[in-house]
């Protein structure tokens, strides 16, 4: 009897501040949160550490997971009900 077991590649569980939600206000926006990334096939796993330029303002997560927002507009022009969302992608 021949047992073969091939392993996969288990995707990484992302948790942490996920998503935030803020108000507009007369002054830029800065927000910041930390991700944390576990993951049974890499157990000393980081982030991709990385700079995205979005629509909105510009993302940054570090390999640590800690990350910032910086909004590129006050947003003062919005009205109530408005609202801009903007989602980035990270890996680890």
């Amino acid at each position: 009897v021949k047992v073969t077991i091939n392993g996969t590649n288990d995707a990484a569980t992302i948790a942490g501040d996920t998503a935030v939600v803020a108000d507009e206000t007369d002054a830029a926006l800065t927000l910041s949160g930390t991700l944390s990334s576990e993951d049974v096939d890499n157990t000393d796993n980081r982030f991709t550490a990385k700079t995205i330029e979005g629509t909105n303002g510009t993302f940054s997560i570090d390999a640590n997971g800690a990350w910032t927002f910086v909004a590129n507009s006050a947003f003062n022009e919005m009205n109530v009900g408005d609202s801009k969302v903007e989602s980035f992608t990270v890996t680890s």
